[in-house]
């Protein structure tokens, strides 16, 4: 499963600047806050599973691995839903972030974090790309991360982080990236900022 796909167009002299499609996001909002609960609630109860979840390179081998042990232990985090969970692994890894973020946020000092959004070290290409875009606007990106999924303000939020897709990618890149995999690499982003400026390395 790709959550981001990135085409690149055919090159011109001289080059073109990147063209960027923000797609509508691939599950319902009720199925995405479905999933951000569950996600949420396992994370509360293994932290140190979500940690080391978030210790992996984004969307990779390893991180989907772990990422599927989510729902084999005996939280009782699922509960009675009325609406079907969607697993996917990006909203998984973005939703366990989007805790942590929250929880962590108040211990950093926004100026640091912003300092880590440009030193921190990307583990892939998906996260260079993604801390490149929290990093150009900080603001907009913690608004996206803190929105209700499905909401005017996550697509608000959202519309104002991809502005900042043409800047972060190559001349001549065609990107297209729905909602919520744009949110999910945001996320995972400023979890690495965040950690960073406070200095935690405790899973």
């Amino acid at each position: 499963m790709i959550d981001l796909l990135v085409a690149a167009a055919l090159a011109s002299s001289p080059p073109t600047p990147a063209a960027a499609v923000v797609k509508p996001a691939l599950d319902t909002p009720q199925e995405r806050r479905a999933l951000r609960k569950l996600t949420t609630c396992v994370a509360g109860l293994r932290p140190r599973w979500a940690r080391e979840l978030l210790s992996y390179p984004y969307l990779s081998d390893d991180q989907a691995r772990l990422a599927a042990q989510m729902v084999s232990g005996h939280d009782n985090c699922l509960g009675h839903a009325d609406v079907a969970v969607a697993f996917r692994t990006s909203s998984v890894v973005g939703f366990a972030a989007e805790h942590f973020i929250q929880a962590d946020l108040a211990k950093a000092d926004p100026q640091r974090v912003g300092n880590a959004l440009n030193s921190v070290a990307p583990m892939n290409v998906s996260e260079d790309f993604a801390l490149c875009l929290a990093a150009r606007d900080p603001s907009s990106a913690l608004d996206l991360t803190s929105s209700d999924p499905g909401s005017s303000t996550e697509a608000q939020a959202a519309g104002r982080v991809a502005s900042g897709l043409s800047y972060c990618s190559k001349p001549g890149e065609r990107l297209d990236v729905d909602v919520q995999a744009l949110r999910a690499l945001v996320a995972t982003a400023l979890y690495r900022g965040v950690t960073a400026a406070i200095g935690s390395r405790t899973y």
